[in-house]
C-alpha cells in the first residue's frame, strides 16, 4: 500500500516480507458523504491500491487486512482523512479501478451538429445559386414574378419559323427538233400506240405493227416525236423509232395453227405406243424437255389416250421472230381399271418462226 501523506497516523510500509499480511478486520466507518454512491453504509476502501498487496490472491481490501507485516500502523482504521477525494484517480488506465475514463461522447455529438450545419449550408447556397430562393424576397413576390415569365416561356417555346422553300426554275419549254424522214418501228414485240398528243396520257389513234414505215416530222420532246402512218398524224414515242427497218419474220397463220395441231396429234400416239421421237422434232429448248417428261408420265399411268376434237386457231405474232397460237382440245383417257374420263384442256402455245422450220419454245395453260 502507498503512503498516504495525508494521514498522519499512517506510517510508510517498511516490510520487506512479501508473505506478512494485515490481521486488521475491524471495520472501517467512512462517513456517507466519503463513499461511491453516497448511499449509507456502504464498504469501500478510497486508498485501495492494488500494487501494495504482494499475494494478489488476497488483495488489500481492509476486510483481508490482517496487520501482521512489519511496519504496520495499527491505528490505521481508527479515523478516516478528512481531505479524502473520491475523485481522484492514481491510475485511469488500471481496469481494477473503480472510476473510468469519461467517453468520447461529447466529441461524437459535436462533429454531428458540425456535419448538418454543413450540409444545411451547402444546400443553401446551392438554391440561390439555382434561383429557387432569392435573398430579400418575399414569397408573393416570386409567385408574382413566375407569373411574369410565363409568357415569356411560351414565347421561346415557339418553334422558330422554318426558312420558305426557294422556287425551283422551270425548266425551259424543250424546242422541237426538226427530222423530215422516213424511219421504222422497232425495239418492240407487235406494236405501239399512236396517240394525239405528246404525252402516254392522251388517248389513242392507233396501234402501229413492229417494222411499219413511218414519216418523222419532228422530234417534240426528249420522250415523243411527231409522224404521220397511213396518213394519221401523231405522237409516238421515240425509243421505238429507228433508222433500219428491224428484221422481222413473215409467217403464214395457218402454217403455225397446223404445226401446233399435228405436234398434239403425235403427242396421243406417244402416250398410246411409247415412241417419242416426235418431242424434237415439234418442240426445242426447255419446251422440248417438258413435253417429254409429260409424254412419258402419261404413257405410264393410263391405258390409251383418243383425241375426241382439237381446235388451234388465234395465231398472234408475239415478236419479231414468235407467233402464239391457242389450242383447245378433249381427250378421252382410258385408265388401267376400266375407267374412261374425257379431259378438256386450253394451252398456248409459242413458236419461234425465225428458223428453217418452226419450233414450238414454250407451252403454257391459256
Amino acid at each position: 500500500m502507498n503512503a498516504n501523506p495525508n494521514n498522519p497516523d499512517f506510517d510508510e510500509f517498511k516490510g520487506n516480507n512479501a508473505e506478512e499480511s494485515l490481521n486488521n478486520t475491524a471495520r472501517i466507518n467512512i462517513p456517507d458523504e466519503y463513499s461511491e454512491s453516497n448511499t449509507p453504509g456502504r464498504d469501500f476502501d478510497p486508498t485501495y491500491d492494488p500494487d501494495f498487496a504482494p499475494n494478489s490472491s488476497q488483495g488489500n481490501n481492509y476486510r483481508n487486512y490482517n496487520g501482521e507485516g512489519s511496519g504496520y500502523n495499527r491505528n490505521y482504521n481508527q479515523g478516516f482523512n478528512p481531505n479524502y477525494n473520491p475523485n481522484y484517480n492514481p491510475n485511469p488506465y488500471n481496469r481494477n479501478n473503480m472510476y473510468k475514463r469519461k467517453g468520447n461522447t461529447g466529441l461524437i455529438v459535436a462533429i454531428s451538429v458540425m456535419s448538418v450545419l454543413a450540409a444545411v449550408i451547402i444546400i443553401t447556397i446551392i438554391l440561390f445559386a439555382t434561383n429557387v430562393i432569392s435573398p430579400g424576397r418575399p414569397h408573393s413576390e416570386l409567385a408574382a414574378s413566375n407569373e411574369i415569365q410565363e409568357p415569356s416561356q411560351q414565347e421561346s417555346t415557339t418553334p422558330a419559323q422554318q426558312p420558305q422553300p426557294q422556287p425551283q426554275p422551270q425548266k425551259p419549254a424543250e424546242q422541237p427538233v426538226s427530222v423530215e424522214r422516213t424511219m421504222f418501228i422497232g425495239n418492240c414485240n407487235v406494236s405501239v400506240t399512236l396517240r394525239t398528243g405528246p404525252a402516254a396520257s392522251y388517248p389513242e389513234i392507233t396501234q402501229v405493227p413492229l417494222a411499219s414505215e413511218v414519216y418523222v416530222i419532228e422530234y417534240t420532246n426528249s420522250d415523243f416525236a411527231l409522224v404521220t402512218y397511213n396518213g394519221s398524224r401523231g405522237y409516238i414515242k421515240r425509243n421505238y423509232i429507228v433508222s433500219s427497218r428491224p428484221q422481222v419474220y413473215d409467217y403464214n397463220a395457218s402454217d403455225v395453227q397446223n404445226f401446233v395441231h399435228d405436234s398434239i396429234l403425235c403427242f396421243v400416239n406417244g402416250v398410246n405406243t411409247g415412241n417419242y421421237d416426235y418431242v424434237y422434232r415439234y418442240f426445242s429448248g426447255s419446251a422440248a424437255d417438258q413435253e417429254m417428261k409429260s409424254v412419258k408420265s402419261i404413257h405410264d399411268s393410263v391405258s390409251s389416250e383418243e383425241v375426241i376434237s382439237l381446235n388451234c386457231h388465234s395465231a398472234t405474232r408475239a415478236s419479231a421472230t414468235q407467233v402464239t397460237v391457242i389450242r383447245d382440245s378433249v381427250i378421252r383417257v382410258t385408265y388401267p381399271d376400266g375407267t374412261v374420263k374425257d379431259i378438256s384442256e386450253r394451252y398456248k402455245y409459242t413458236v419461234d418462226i425465225s428458223g428453217s422450220a418452226y419450233k414450238i419454245i414454250g407451252l403454257n395453260e391459256a
